[in-house]
């Protein structure tokens, strides 16, 4: 049974080859010229769907597919959402597994998901509701603490300003920030900043079936990231999970708390002040390093084939390639050039880490993502100098 891929860049890419690892035949809608749209595995629909496609959309494209059935894995919130509220008679011929609508925006909304953490007891940044700057009168910052402004939804959030949040420290750049976004009509929240060095960072990936069990969890830890506060990991490495155990457990009581469903990858931070793993954020959905864990052995995107078929899904044991590193070549070399600035790493070091693990883009076994994005930026280059 064929899967139609929903979204592209790296996410839609480490989802197609996880597919295609499994022998499933995978379908996409992304630009042609995406990454997703050159691997080996991947077959184009023809018509591209831009990320923020409504469900009336989306339920419009797919009706006159020519395929007796196909399963949908988004990879992106805004996609996840936009299947979860595909109309009922759309979910026979087009099955996913995704949480429901509700969950998903519950985990989406940053001030929801504040309040379904508070509501769990599961240990999260302090988190003050900016509606308007007169929400701002009745915070009371804490001395020495920073703070800084993050978006209610971060897609849009990104989409609009190219970056994840603004630190802020004063209350007078908070209001100026708040009233800028207020006008761009972004909501935010204002957030407590966990202190602590990248590799505070922890991730746990995994698969949680309709009943709520958790069947397969993979964890990882930042080595590297880019920007550095609120950017995105650049290298990584997986750990075993008995390394976490606090990790696990918080992982464990949000998942089967809050009804998620599907495949999950939530962030955490260890507060390097009290050595408590905070949760950051959940993605419902595949995730950017979703091929990574593949490899390493967790694929839980064939999972989420077989459970949308309402096939047999075996639990993963917990055994995965430990030690196993992964790199973003391009933006890990910013991250790389930062810290060699600041004196406290040598390319001397990135190289070798570069050659072994995973990467991102390139694959021996499947080379024409990076072919492709090397050809098309060759040629936008040339083009710029014969200006």
């Amino acid at each position: 049974m064929p899967t139609l891929v929903l979204g592209g860049t790296v996410t839609g890419l480490g989802a197609v080859r996880s597919l295609g690892s499994a022998g499933i035949p995978a379908y996409v809608c992304c630009a042609p010229d995406d990454v997703a749209a050159k691997s080996r595995w991947s077959r184009h629909l023809g018509e591209t769907l831009p990320e923020f496609t409504t469900p009336e959309r989306l339920a419009a494209f797919l009706a006159p597919l020519p395929f007796e059935r196909l399963v949908l894995l988004p990879c992106s919130d805004h996609w996840a959402e936009a299947v979860a509220a595909l109309p009922e008679q759309f979910r026979s011929r087009f099955p996913s597994f995704v949480s429901p609508l509700s969950v998903l925006r519950q985990l989406n909304d940053k001030e929801a998901f504040a309040g379904l953490v508070r509501a769990l007891d599961v240990p999260h940044p302090q988190t003050h509701f900016v509606h308007s700057i007169a929400d701002l009168d009745g915070v009371d910052l804490a001395a020495g603490t920073q703070y800084f402004l993050k978006a209610r939804s971060s897609q849009k959030f990104i989409a609009k300003t190219g970056v994840k949040a603004y630190m802020v420290s004063s209350p007078g750049e908070i209001r100026s920030r708040v009233t800028e976004l207020a006008e761009a009509g972004l909501g935010v929240v204002l957030q407590e900043y966990v202190p602590g060095p990248a590799t505070n960072h922890f991730f746990v990936d995994g698969f949680a079936d309709g009943r709520g069990a958790i069947l397969a969890r993979f964890a990882r830890q930042r080595q590297r990231m880019h920007p550095p506060h609120f950017g995105n990991s650049t290298f990584l490495r997986s750990v075993a999970l008995e390394s976490v155990p606090d990790i696990v457990a918080t992982v464990d009581r949000l998942i089967t708390g809050c009804g998620l469903r599907g495949i999950f990858s939530v962030e955490l931070k260890r507060d390097e002040r009290t050595g408590i793993a905070r949760v950051i954020e959940v993605n419902a959905r595949a995730w950017w390093y979703v091929g990574y864990a593949t490899a390493c052995g967790v694929n839980v995107v064939e999972m989420t084939w077989r459970a949308a078929l309402g096939l047999p899904v075996a639990p993963a044991d917990g055994r995965y390639r430990v030690g196993r590193t992964c790199v973003y070549v391009r933006p890990d070399f910013r991250a790389c050039r930062a810290l060699r600035q600041e004196g406290k790493l040598s390319l001397a070091t990135c190289l070798p880490q570069w050659l072994g693990g995973e990467h991102m883009i390139f694959s021996a076994r499947d080379p024409m993502p990076l072919l492709s994005r090397a050809w098309r930026e060759a040629g936008a280059w040339l083009r710029g100098k014969g200006r």
